[in-house]
């Protein structure tokens, strides 16, 4: 399978192009090479730093929520009692 003159020439001008944003013109034909995107584009780090802080925010208060549950009726009731001492005047508290 011979290949056409123009399709040769368009093929030495795409190997000979240095600069990774051009266009290549050759016969009214408009190629556009893109250059290749990083490995970790800048948008994803931006992304994934919001996920790792989203993600820390729910367990620190997932946490929270599971401290609270393993209360017993024992810390509730040293607290309720602590409360009614806090409202006794220093003459009630003496007595």
């Amino acid at each position: 399978m011979a290949s056409s003159p123009d399709e040769d020439s368009m093929t030495q001008s795409i190997c000979k192009n240095s600069d990774p944003n051009t266009e290549i013109e050759n016969s009214n034909i408009k190629i556009p090479i893109q250059r290749r995107r990083c490995r970790n584009p800048p948008e994803l780090e931006e992304t994934n730093k919001e996920m790792k802080k989203a993600f820390s925010t729910l367990n620190s208060e997932l946490y929270k929520q599971q401290t609270k549950d393993s209360e017993d009726n024992c810390d509730l009731y040293g607290k309720l009692l602590a409360k009614k001492l806090r409202q006794f005047t220093d003459i009630e508290k003496q007595e």
